[in-house]
């Protein structure tokens, strides 16, 4: 396994839900809490400080952020597993969708034989 890649940026941080006041109550309660990860969460960090955002948002301050991302390999291969899951809940699903179908044929199949008989 390689060593993750390190990336640091400076971006605004934004409030997407300002008009909510539930939205800015959980904002509130994390900051005086100095939950960082409750703020963190009640945030989105989008662009350079001062390049603009969507008129919906109050930009409320910004974020050093510094990512430690493993390398593309790994990106990959978790994006595989991910892929690979949903495959398996859909093979599932559709499975117990052909059962029940196949249920109802055998059924049909059931009262014409009781009708012939």
């Amino acid at each position: 396994m390689s060593e993750p890649i390190k990336i640091t940026a400076t971006v605004a941080a934004w409030f997407t839900n300002p008009e909510s006041a539930y939205a800015r109550a959980e904002l509130n309660r994390a900051i005086e809490k100095q939950d960082g990860v409750g703020v963190i969460n009640a945030l989105h960090f989008y662009e350079a400080p001062g390049a603009g955002g969507p008129a919906s948002w109050a930009c409320v301050g910004e974020a050093d952020i510094t990512l430690r991302i493993i390398p593309n390999d790994e990106i990959t291969r978790k994006a595989v597993d991910v892929l690979n899951a949903k495959l398996d809940e859909l093979r599932a699903a559709y499975l117990t969708k052909q059962q029940e179908i196949m249920r109802q044929i055998s059924e049909l199949q059931a009262i014409t034989n009781e009708v012939a008989a």
